[in-house]
């Protein structure tokens, strides 16, 4: 969808595209119910950093039956780098979608972050 203002043309930025499987997903009341062919660590093999990461959460935050393992690929895959707002952002949403029954490893590493930025 175009938008023009001040004649200039201006685009919408939109989600991430999803796969062909989670596309024919059945929407429920508290979420996306994935297609059964839709295999999520094949999914994510086909990004890297941030792509990856925002694709994880995406479908975290959309798809209950997915959201552990999408958010503990996100949590890794962001510590694999060096933005650590992206990393905050994959634990938080995390924190608010999971609560009381969080893993450890989805908690924010101050540590992690800490020695991060120093390092950049």
């Amino acid at each position: 969808m175009s938008l023009f203002c001040c004649g200039q043309e201006k685009r919408k930025l939109e989600r991430p595209e999803m796969s062909n499987a989670l596309k024919k997903a059945k929407i429920a009341e508290d979420g996306i119910i994935p297609d059964a062919s839709f295999n999520l660590s094949a999914y994510a093999k086909q990004y890297a950093g941030k792509s990856k990461v925002e694709r994880l959460i995406f479908i975290a935050e959309k798809c209950p039956s997915l959201q552990r393992d999408a958010f503990r690929m996100a949590v890794e895959e962001a510590k694999k780098g060096s933005d650590v707002e992206l990393y905050m952002r994959a634990t938080t949403s995390a924190q608010k979608l999971l609560g009381n029954e969080m893993e450890e490893y989805l908690l924010f590493d101050t540590k992690w972050a800490e020695t991060i930025k120093r390092q950049v």
